[in-house]
């Protein structure tokens, strides 16, 4: 090989002239220590983190679910609190003026006697309903036995009914009167006749009144009967009433 630098013959395997010192090889040393290109150079960067949303899609939840669980929680505080339907036990019924009376009067007070009419038309307005009572009774006496000594309300567009038994033919007698000057009317039915016909007034035994006071005396027969008071005005009324049965010695 040749130095060309000083053009001498120098070994082929030699970096440097052994001669003049210079470099034997510069091309290839050109070649080897040339520069890459900035161009061709790829950094490599780390990908760019998404970003999450997941923590505020847990806070809308958390807004939400904190209503919603309070308000269950007050309707089942309130489904606690309320007794259920089948504890609950109806509100006794008001004892009437006429029950108090009873207690105050001589006769004797008798449990109080329900009568139901099976006839379709059983009072003189179809929206009404049927209101019965027992009388208090005593021991006959020379007046005679007291099947009926109260003051009682007859209920607007309605009546009042007491049953009684004759045991012997009797004479009825009585005294009935509208208190606050109120009218009313007065009927005796056979039970049967009462519960088959009323308030048809062609089937009664007989009738009193049909104003404010009413005076009664009647030859009865043995049988079962009704005492009916019948009230026809708008507004309901109390009658003060007093009857009694006196065997007729005629019989």
């Amino acid at each position: 090989m040749i130095c060309n630098s000083c053009r001498a013959n120098v070994d082929n395997d030699l970096v440097f002239c052994t001669e003049c010192g210079a470099r034997l090889h510069e091309g290839v040393s050109e070649v080897l220590t040339e520069s890459i290109p900035q161009s061709v150079v790829t950094q490599v960067r780390p990908a760019a983190q998404p970003k999450s949303h997941f923590k505020w899609i847990a806070l809308g939840v958390a807004v939400l679910a904190f209503p919603l669980a309070t308000g269950l929680a007050y309707l089942i505080l309130q489904g606690l609190s309320q007794p259920s339907a089948a504890n609950k036990r109806p509100a006794a019924a008001p004892v009437s003026d006429s029950s108090k009376a009873n207690q105050n009067s001589k006769a004797a007070p008798t449990p109080t006697v329900s009568v139901t009419n099976s006839n379709s038309n059983t009072s003189p307005d179809s929206n009404t309903k049927v209101l019965a009572a027992n009388s208090n009774s005593s021991a006959p006496s020379s007046d005679g036995e007291i099947i009926l000594d109260d003051r009682f309300p007859v209920d607007a567009k309605n009546y009042t009914a007491f049953p009684f038994t004759v045991g012997v033919t009797s004479d009825i007698t009585g005294e009935a009167e509208g208190i606050d000057k109120k009218s009313f009317e007065g009927f005796v039915y056979t039970e049967e006749a009462f519960e088959t016909k009323f308030p048809d007034t062609l089937h009664k035994a007989f009738s009193f009144g049909a104003g404010e006071k009413a005076d009664v005396k009647q030859l009865i027969l043995p049988g079962k009967y009704v005492l009916v008071f019948v009230n026809k005005d708008s507004s309901g009324i109390t009658v003060k009433a007093t009857f009694r049965l006196r065997p007729n010695p005629q019989e």
